[in-house]
């Protein structure tokens, strides 16, 4: 096993668990653990590969969301390995994401129903992604308006420029759901209503 040189502030050990052959290029396993690194932690990634072999690192551009909704603390990486034989060459790509401490990630979710007087936004937090050590620590509202989560078997409900704790400890991952007060106003005027709901997650790795 080996380390590679950090790329930004991330460190990756490689364990070849094979790259040879010459007739063709293939990849049957490409894997990075952990693919969430906290601080002072390095990711391993294993392959087995026909071909020479070769990883690139590229740091990409960060993913911000509303002006009050903002992610920060966090670099993701794209790593990809390729496999070559000739003029044979096969890829494959992973994404690896350091965090540091207090970072902050937007939990922003299109709004697809109406019940009552509250629009509803829900769907899934990419747990390809998201280790499940990486939890929350805080959430508050991204809009001015307030906001009820429930994650988790946990509800919150978060007003306006509030922060609460109640979902500390929570996975960052997994199925969210966000129902807000639609006014009088947007009651009346559907294109009005907000097409989607943002809450901002201040995050930390489990011990």
């Amino acid at each position: 096993m080996r380390v590679l040189p950090s790329t930004g502030s991330v460190l990756l050990a490689v364990l070849i668990s094979g790259s040879m052959g010459c007739s063709g290029a293939s990849i049957t396993r490409f894997d990075i653990t952990p693919t969430v690194l906290c601080e002072g932690e390095r990711a391993v990634m294993t392959w087995e590969a026909k071909g020479k072999a070769a990883i690139a690192v590229q740091e990409e551009p960060s993913q911000v969301g509303g002006q009050d909704c903002i992610a920060s603390g966090r670099e993701t990486f794209a790593v990809t390995l390729a496999a070559g034989s000739g003029s044979d060459e096969v890829e494959r790509r992973a994404e690896l994401v350091q965090l540091q401490s207090n970072a902050t990630e937007p939990i922003a979710l299109h709004t697809n129903a109406v019940q009552g007087s509250n629009v509803v936004a829900s769907g899934n937090k990419n747990p390809a992604l998201w280790d499940s050590r990486v939890e929350v620590e805080s959430l508050r509202t991204c809009q001015n308006r307030p906001i009820t989560v429930q994650h988790a078997g946990r509800s919150a409900a978060i007003g306006p420029g509030t922060t609460s704790d109640t979902l500390a400890g929570t996975s960052i991952s997994g199925y969210w759901e966000l129902r807000s007060a639609l006014t009088d106003e947007e009651m009346r005027t559907p294109s009005l209503r907000p097409k989607e709901l943002t809450i901002l997650a201040t995050l930390r790795c489990r011990k």
